[in-house]
């Protein structure tokens, strides 16, 4: 498979799942909203933007790391691990920032982020990105 290719491949991907999880977001937010009011509704789609981010943060991490691969494959699997640290850390600092700073109702912020997360899985599944075999 050629750089460009690649390139499409992961962001075509990338596309497909952020799509999927800005549904499951929109559910989850409308959901709560439902249930139990509007600061419940806003905390769902803050924690389910916070999933949306890292699926994104994640997208140009690895085609980055696809890029620099071509020329290290050890470079490119280090910035793979350093974006693991990034994500690692920036879920805790902004789930924290929403719960402590913002007072975001938890179990909205906790379900939304979840569930979007899901969606991430479900996404990947759906444009078989994270399946291997003997598709050429």
């Amino acid at each position: 498979m050629s750089r460009n290719a690649l390139t499409q491949a992961v962001s075509g991907g990338a596309r497909a799942v952020i799509v999927t999880q800005a549904i499951i977001l929109a559910l989850s937010a409308l959901g709560f909203f439902a249930l139990a009011g509007a600061w419940a509704g806003l905390s769902a789609g803050y924690g389910g933007l916070v999933a949306v981010a890292l699926a994104w943060l994640l997208s140009r991490r690895v085609a980055r790391a696809g890029e620099a691969a071509w020329q290290s494959s050890g470079r490119g699997m280090l910035m793979l691990f350093a974006g693991l640290a990034q994500r690692f850390v920036l879920v805790l600092v902004l789930l924290g920032v929403g719960l402590g700073v913002f007072k975001l109702h938890a179990l909205a912020t906790i379900t939304g982020f979840a569930l979007t997360q899901l969606g991430y899985l479900t996404g990947m599944r759906n444009t078989g990105s994270g399946h291997r075999g003997s598709q050429p």
